[in-house]
């Protein structure tokens, strides 16, 4: 992994009132500059439907929102796929970070495994399965430990 050139921290994960935890500069930051670089403790496919099983044999451009049934279905096999990668990781990761970011999506189908994913990943730049319908990169997101600190807004 590649370093900040002058090996020192320049950054705090420090908690607000306000905004919950976040990643703070502690100087000026250059343009250009690296600030920190990491390995994800959590790669997988941007959307639903990819991480879930093909419950229904269907191709995910043919799936239709209107059944919510099936897409609930979608939803509960994306937050099994992701237990399972979660519970591979090594405890203290998995506690003390994982499951310490924030879950912007409670009030939807997701579960709260898939939540933390779809509120803290970032698009993976670079790494796709190709394309659908000639446009679309079928991407992933990776969730970080610093990196998912950064505020999203």
């Amino acid at each position: 992994m590649p370093q900040p050139d002058s090996g020192e921290i320049h950054f705090a994960v420090m908690s607000t009132q306000e905004m919950g935890v976040g990643l703070y500069a502690t100087h000026d930051i250059s343009a250009g500059e690296l600030i920190f670089a990491e390995r994800p403790l959590l790669v997988a496919p941007v959307t639903a439907t990819r991480v879930g099983q093909r419950v229904t044999g269907l191709r995910y451009e043919n799936l239709k929102d209107e059944d919510p049934a099936l897409k609930r279905t979608i939803m509960e096999q994306a937050e099994l796929r992701i237990k399972d990668a979660v519970s591979r990781m090594r405890e203290d990761k998995r506690d003390g970070y994982y499951f310490a970011l924030a879950n912007a999506h409670t009030a939807d189908d997701r579960g709260p495994l898939f939540g933390i994913l779809r509120t803290n990943g970032y698009q993976i730049e670079g790494l796709y399965d190709g394309i659908i319908n000639n446009r679309t990169l079928k991407g992933y997101v990776g969730v970080c430990r610093v990196g998912s600190r950064i505020n999203h807004r």
